[in-house]
């Protein structure tokens, strides 16, 4: 097992420690700097740090803090070399775009589906975007975010809902897979009917189906 402390979400809790005495990369003092987002050099140089300190031959455990990291995630998936489908659990797809040269927690599914060895990137539970009408609570670091559509569309990337049947999104997108049907339906728009859990026999059917 190892551990990254970020916020200290992670070594707070005592018993966890005892019981499987994990390998501690402390990173508290580097907290606002990570923190939603950070530069592609520094998620490098972390990668190297991690890689210097852990058996990466052995099976791991990761824990890194709060959902204020979730960016983190690319770091861990970018230091397996053999092929693999990654799969998250998320309310929020994390398709973002952003900046070039920029990592940040809602953009890290599209970085780590480019990676050489990833086969295949799905995301479980989205409902909280992928549409036009985004919460009040929403924060992007460039204000009102557009998404990655092109890994949707080829297939690299797959997103299920919980329960969202429809949304519209920007951009006029053309896609039918296993996981959505994109339409243009306007002059800058796109309409998504989703084939969530709810609607195709619950998550253990999907995960069933997704996986076969």
């Amino acid at each position: 097992m190892c551990k990254r402390s970020i916020d200290g979400a992670v070594t707070q809790q005592q018993q966890l420690l005892k019981r499987h005495n994990p390998t501690i990369i402390p990173l508290q003092e580097r907290h606002a700097e990570l923190r939603y987002w950070c530069p592609n050099k520094t998620m490098e140089n972390l990668r190297a740090d991690v890689a210097a300190k852990i058996d990466l031959s052995r099976p791991r455990i990761a824990f890194y803090g709060t959902n204020n990291s979730h960016h983190m995630a690319y770091l861990w998936i970018s230091l397996i070399n053999e092929p693999i489908t990654v799969i998250s659990f998320d309310g929020t797809s994390d398709c973002f775009r952003t900046l070039p040269g920029y990592i940040w927690a809602g953009s890290w599914v599209p970085s780590a589906a480019k990676l050489p060895y990833v086969q295949k990137l799905i995301v479980l539970g989205v409902d909280r975007d992928f549409t036009l009408d985004l919460p009040d609570d929403f924060t992007a670091p460039l204000g009102t975010p557009t998404y990655e559509t092109d890994l949707i569309v080829n297939g690299k990337v797959e997103l299920y809902p919980n329960v969202m049947k429809e949304s519209q999104i920007v951009g006029h997108v053309n896609a039918n897979t296993p996981c959505v049907d994109i339409k243009p339906d306007g002059l800058f728009t796109s309409s998504a009917s989703w084939k969530n859990f709810r609607d195709h026999g619950g998550i253990q059917a999907s995960m069933e189906r997704i996986l076969s």
